[in-house]
């Protein structure tokens, strides 16, 4: 069932909603035992308790909000209809969340606690991709499930670990998505050909997994691109006036960044008042550039594009529609 679970979500590839609605399923799979399928109701438990630490303080608490919201939310329209329903009996759904503070060491510690102590039966994922890498590992000790829809830097999935499960594109394949939408304006003639590129990567497994996306592409593209800086930075910088001084020297046509917000949001500063003004500026594989211009309250925010793990299509259709609906209901946007 785990598997069907995990094709069926790779066909919706809804983010932090569409995450829960199938790892509560995962966790349905997961609560009956594989030695005795024939299992009586009577003999079910009578809840089940899933984890999840989530960055709710620190340099990610603006998107662990976000996740936040759409766990809770997820429980809500489970236990709504009575809970999971498993082997003709609906269980209720319990979830323990608790403030990993977007530090490493707390995520991991927080996750062991979970599983030891509140005797959870899954995790559900926390975000960024350096916390959920560090936190699989204590799913792995304890062969407990771990549902992952806030990391894709490939290294998550390069352990040979069994109980990771995940639900986001690699980070190269968006990478290679912005490239494809740059060839297309390249084809249009919006984009001069050769065009000349900088890239700017945390250096993270994110950011080099979104760099190698990049680099493949022009690989196979020679003659179209030239890649004029190659420059990654330090997760949780203070400032850029270096890598923003090089990059308004090279005076790229096309400045592909991939960063967190509050550092993407630190160097867009550094950049406006630098007066660099590129053909195509990215905010990589992250989140929709609106969520930069609503923190920056710059309009110039409008035009940053990035590559997202979401098609607003898919908000027409099926148990998408429903959760979509459900939100705006809840949360009023």
């Amino acid at each position: 069932m785990i598997s069907l679970v995990l094709a069926k979500a790779r066909t919706l590839r809804r983010g932090r909603e569409i995450l829960v609605l199938m790892a509560l399923a995962v966790a349905a799979a997961c609560t009956q035992p594989s030695e005795n399928p024939t299992q009586s109701a009577s003999a079910l438990p009578e809840k089940i308790v899933i984890g999840a630490t989530l960055p709710l303080t620190g340099a990610e608490a603006r998107i662990g909000g976000f996740y936040k919201e759409g766990y809770e939310l997820s429980f809500e329209e489970a236990n709504a209809r009575g809970g999971l329903l498993i082997a003709g009996k609906r269980i209720p759904v319990v979830m323990r969340l608790v403030d990993d503070e977007s530090m490493p060491a707390k995520a991991v510690s927080l996750a062991e606690r979970l599983i030891t102590v509140d005797k959870v039966s899954l995790l559900l994922g926390t975000y960024s991709s350096s916390l959920v890498e560090a936190q699989t590992s204590v799913a792995e000790k304890y062969r407990i499930p771990y549902v992952n829809g806030g990391g894709a830097a490939s290294d998550i999935y390069q352990k040979g670990y069994r109980y990771v499960f995940g639900f986001l594109a690699p980070v190269e394949l968006l990478a290679d998505t912005i490239m494809r939408w740059v060839q297309s304006q390249q084809k249009a003639g919006k984009l001069p050909r050769p065009s000349t590129i900088a890239v700017l990567w945390e250096n993270t497994s994110h950011g080099k997994d979104f760099r190698k996306g990049v680099l493949q592409f022009v690989g196979t593209h020679g003659s179209d691109y030239t890649i004029l800086l190659d420059r990654p930075f330090e997760m949780n910088s203070d400032e850029f006036s270096g890598l923003i001084k090089d990059l308004k020297t090279a005076r790229a046509d096309i400045v592909l960044a991939d960063a967190h917000l509050p550092d993407y949001i630190k160097m867009q500063r550094y950049y406006v008042a630098a007066k660099i003004c590129s053909k195509v500026l990215s905010y990589g594989a992250r989140g929709p550039e609106k969520q930069a211009a609503e923190v920056l309250g710059q309009a110039n925010v409008n035009y940053v594009l990035s590559a997202v793990w979401w098609n607003h299509q898919l908000g027409s259709k099926g148990v998408t529609k429903h959760f979509v609906d459900s939100f705006r209901s809840k949360f009023n946007r």
